[in-house]
């Protein structure tokens, strides 16, 4: 038994997206106990700061805001999957979009309590280096006790996602046209699929 948490993006998702996720990524459930952090729910709440910058990045001011609370309420609800998560059942984390961010803070921040075995980053915007210095975390890089392998995944079209330059991650270039952000069609790269079997 292994188990999996998967993380969205911004933009409308529904609360049983990881049902889609998991069919696409061939995950059993006798196999995978699989955990989802849907956090949209927080980000529509949220205050967002009076700026330029929030009125057109939305979502993203409010998590990177000071004047928000998005980035403490994610790390609650991800604590509260983490009650529910086996520590001695190898672990996988799987962050599409702004979800990667979200699973590299947690990840940084110590969260579930103890190291996994796989973060798998999907069109990702931690290439970004405002991003990074923006989540006030110093260097990019997640060390062996809090994450073992990372494996980032972009799409050569997607302006969102791109090469991660950090320790010991493995950037997998990709090409496909139509759905060029599309979770879906990241999640049906074979190399996904077939890290998640080797664990």
């Amino acid at each position: 038994m292994k188990q999996i948490v998967l993380i969205h993006g911004i933009g409308s998702t529904p609360p049983d997206f990881a049902v889609d996720w998991a069919s696409i990524l061939g995950l059993r459930e006798v196999d995978w106990s699989i955990y989802f952090l849907h956090w949209e729910p927080l980000a529509d709440k949220a205050v967002r700061p009076k700026t330029v910058f929030s009125e057109h990045l939305g979502d993203f001011a409010a998590y990177l805001s000071g004047a928000s609370d998005l980035r403490k309420e994610v790390m609650i609800l991800a604590n509260q999957v983490a009650l529910r998560m086996d520590p001695r059942l190898k672990t996988a984390v799987v962050g599409h979009s702004w979800g990667s961010v979200v699973a590299y803070d947690l990840l940084r921040s110590g969260w579930p309590g103890y190291g996994i075995d796989l973060l798998i980053t999907i069109g990702s915007p931690l290439w970004m280096t405002d991003v990074v210095s923006l989540l006030g975390l110093g260097d990019l890089g997640l060390n062996k006790e809090s994450c073992k392998a990372w494996i980032n995944v972009h799409n050569l079209l997607d302006f969102v996602g791109g090469h991660v330059i950090a320790p010991r991650c493995v950037n997998l270039r990709r090409l496909w046209f139509g759905g060029r952000h599309d979770a879906e069609k990241y999640l049906g790269v074979k190399a996904i699929c077939e890290a998640l079997d080797a664990l």
